[in-house]
């Protein structure tokens, strides 16, 4: 299943003097190449650029591009990057605030880019869009180069990529989740000891290399059930031996219900009493949070269920509800 991060460039009428970006709750970056001067205007701040510059943002965060020069914006490149993987999460959270990035004009990946867009944008040609959209994801790469050469905080994910050693952990862990990994094979993989590895790793990603392997698998088990695979494909895939392991990682002495209906007589409609391993008690807990039938149970994102029964009825109900969609 490709969860990378997908770039597509985004076409702005020429002769525009201002243009609006409203919020947006998609999981996506919106990402500028301003070439000249340039006013951006975001959370009550307004930055002027006169270098080429790379303003980077994520989509709920409403701003507004301005032109400073006489020919309005025509030289404005932005990209949206879609994300949708076991990295978006520390992805977006690297640009929880706006982020301006230098460029140096004379960059090699540049100078081969910015004619190029500026050349296809000019008029229609064939195979534009294809290669327009190749160019914005070369752009992206480009960035996050960059951003990984110099990182502008000191731990975080580009902070953890800028030190090869752990780099080449996490290249192992997102390359072969589903590995029995441990302290001793990753620090192996970075060339470091078992104490230098778990030390630097959490100074320079904010958590344990546990933590970050546990999300890793916990994120592609959810990709996994939400695009219809059972649980026991979903435990596989993450790296779990089998569904009570992936039902422990979410949570401790969490049971596996499987949803299937058993029989329940004559009766005129089903209840969640009458689902196999479900009883009143979880009819109960369930109804707490919005759910009072199968079928609405069924159509109910699993791992979001248990998020909130667990808030919602916290030392009660620490049991996990998930679908089991193998037919």
């Amino acid at each position: 299943m490709d969860c990378a991060p997908r770039a597509q460039l985004v076409r702005h009428q020429p002769g525009q003097c201002s243009v609006d970006f409203a919020a947006s709750p998609q999981a996506l970056l919106r990402i500028h190449l301003l070439d000249g001067p340039t006013v951006i205007t975001a959370q009550g701040r307004t930055v002027t650029t006169q270098v080429p510059t790379f303003w980077v943002c994520r989509a709920d965060t409403p701003h507004t591009v301005s032109a400073i020069a006489a020919n309005g914006l025509d030289d404005l490149i932005s990209v949206n990057v879609f994300l949708d993987g076991p990295v978006s999460p520390l992805m977006l959270a690297e640009f929880a605030q706006p982020r301006l990035v230098a460029l140096d004009p004379a960059d090699a990946l540049l100078s081969y880019l910015l004619p190029l867009v500026r050349s296809e944008t000019a008029a229609p040609r064939c195979g534009q869009p294809a290669l327009l959209d190749h160019a914005a994801q070369m752009l992206f790469i480009g960035l996050l180069r960059h951003l990984v050469a110099q990182p502008q905080a000191p731990s975080g994910l580009f902070a953890g990529l800028s030190d090869p050693r752990l780099a080449a952990a996490l290249v192992a862990m997102h390359a072969a989740p589903e590995h029995p990994w441990t302290l001793e094979t990753l620090a192996h993989h970075a060339g470091m000891s078992r104490t230098a590895f778990a030390v630097g790793f959490k100074r320079g990603l904010n958590r344990s290399p546990g933590k970050y392997l546990s999300g890793l698998r916990m994120h592609i088990a959810r990709r996994e059930v939400e695009a219809g695979s059972g649980l026991k494909a979903a435990a596989r895939a993450a790296g779990y031996g089998n569904v009570s392991a992936l039902s422990r990682a979410l949570g401790k002495g969490a049971e596996m219900f499987d949803k299937r209906i058993k029989p329940a007589g004559n009766a005129p409609s089903p209840r969640l009493r009458d689902m196999r391993n479900l009883g009143i008690k979880t009819e109960a807990a369930l109804a707490q949070i919005g759910i009072t039938t199968p079928a609405e149970l069924m159509q109910a994102d699993p791992f979001a269920v248990y998020a909130r029964l667990k808030a919602k009825v916290p030392g009660t109900f620490g049991r996990l509800v998930c679908l089991d969609r193998c037919h």
